[in-house]
């Protein structure tokens, strides 16, 4: 007989991230945009969610719609971003530009307020 050890919600971290639950939305293009990821807010019980995945050259250029980032600076954290890219420059580029943004401290569990 396996015992599983029961996982408390304030037990699951990545690195220093604490998150409020261990269910994970993963990144799917076409799928995990802005809307989606308020409703998925609204909902709750998810701990971390991506955006879609994003091109690091492409958005560092100006090259590609910056729709998929539409927003992030205002979104709770934690939150995920999947970038790509052929060479490890403009990752490291991409990911430094997000790290810089202000985060905002709101409950995951909020659902987000439209602008007027």
């Amino acid at each position: 007989m396996v015992l599983m050890h029961r996982m408390r919600p304030s037990d699951f971290c990545i690195g220093s991230v604490r998150l409020s639950t261990p269910v994970l939305a993963a990144p799917i293009a076409g799928f995990t945009d802005r809307i989606f990821r308020s409703i998925v807010r609204e909902f709750g019980g998810c701990g971390l969610i991506y955006t879609e995945m994003v091109s690091a050259s492409g958005w560092i250029d100006g090259k590609f719609p910056p729709d998929r980032l539409q927003g992030v600076e205002r979104e709770p954290r934690p939150l995920g971003v999947q970038l790509w890219d052929r060479e490890e420059r403009p990752i490291e580029a991409a990911a430094g530009r997000l790290a810089i943004r202000p985060p905002v401290r709101r409950p995951l569990g909020q659902v987000m307020q439209k602008r007027s």
